[in-house]
């Protein structure tokens, strides 16, 4: 998100992924299902592993 200069809200408006699911992950109270790491993960054109911390 930062590297995009994106926020919640507009992340959420750009993946349709409901705004309070994307702040709970911010927070740490939760981790993103499946699904979701897939939308991520196409939307910023990097791989689930990338967003898992395990690839550069």
């Amino acid at each position: 998100m930062q590297e995009k200069s994106l926020n919640i809200k507009e992340l959420s408006k750009l993946t349709d992924i409901p705004r309070s699911t994307i702040n709970s992950w911010t927070l740490k109270k939760r981790s993103p299902m499946i699904d979701y790491l897939c939308v991520l993960a196409d939307f910023f054109q990097v791989s689930i592993d990338y967003l898992l911390g395990r690839e550069d």
